[in-house]
């Protein structure tokens, strides 16, 4: 599976995305570390009634919508330096548009022979 031209692991044709905002622990436990994270689900899309990303319009030095850019200054060869900003929220259209799996175990994976070809070629499980 690709997603903007990058290709993902997927499950069941879930792209598993990952994220470095969610804490990783770790324990060392019989000569071998084990790491638990949570996983977070998400159904994205309006027609799914799911989750939605939503633009502020009209901000000071808007040049997109939900993007804005300010003259910071010019150093002494003359280049300028400008603060973007993105601004930007989401909505979540129903309550079971999103979940959470606590205590996933990552430090471990089985993996199956007879699958690995569709690895290869970015297919998932």
């Amino acid at each position: 599976m690709n997603l903007f031209g990058t290709p993902v692991i997927s499950w069941r044709g879930v792209p598993l995305v990952p994220c470095d905002k969610l804490e990783m622990k770790s324990r060392y436990q019989s000569n071998q570390w084990f790491g638990t994270t949570s996983i977070l689900l998400v159904r994205v899309g309006e027609a799914d009634q799911g989750v939605v990303g939503l633009h502020q319009a009209g901000i000071p030095g808007e040049i997109m919508p939900s993007l804005s850019a300010r003259l910071m200054g010019l150093d002494s060869l003359g280049v300028a330096s400008y603060l973007l900003t993105l601004y930007f929220s989401c909505a979540v259209l129903t309550d079971d548009a999103l979940g959470v799996l606590e205590n996933v175990e990552v430090g471990y994976y089985h993996d199956y022979e007879h699958r690995k070809n569709g690895f290869e070629h970015g297919l998932g499980i």
